[in-house]
């Protein structure tokens, strides 16, 4: 297995549900067509051995990115967007954001994202709130518990 440990002054916290994570130590890429944060330690070749996640790791990717299969309009300039993908992952636990409003700000070095995660063997999605910050300044001012607890759909 290979595992790909992320660093750098990004951070994303968030609410899922009534439940704070705060995902540290990270990168964001503002490149002219996409927008993508990369948080935490990622594996890169899963392995057959590796009954669930023992990991903690956040992904989101936006714009006209290589991996995009859908044809997403690029993500070059600070507004909200809808498209895209945003997943994260803790020890057991994988989440993927669907319903998503995410808003990228400040020349696209921070924002806030919210919509429901889908979660595997639950019986409703449930709702998430977050914001993230690129850079050292931003990043230190994120406090998860201050993210109000996001209301059911």
């Amino acid at each position: 297995m290979r595992v790909r440990d992320y660093c750098g002054p990004a951070r994303v916290v968030l609410r899922v549900g009534a439940e704070p994570f705060d995902f540290a130590s990270g990168r964001c890429i503002a490149h002219k067509d996409w927008f993508e944060i990369h948080l935490g330690v990622e594996v890169a070749e899963p392995s057959d051995d590796v009954e669930s996640p023992r990991f903690t790791s956040f992904t989101m990717l936006l714009g006209r990115h290589p991996l995009s299969t859908d044809g997403a309009a690029p993500a070059a300039t600070d507004g909200v967007y809808h498209d895209g993908v945003v997943t994260f992952t803790t020890p057991g636990r994988t989440f993927a954001l669907d319903d998503k409003t995410i808003t990228l700000t400040g020349k696209r070095t921070a924002g806030t994202l919210a919509g429901v995660a889908l979660i595997p063997r639950a019986a409703e999605p449930v709702p998430v709130r977050g914001e993230f910050a690129c850079t050292s300044e931003g990043a230190i001012a994120l406090n998860p518990h201050a993210i109000p607890v996001p209301e059911a759909g």
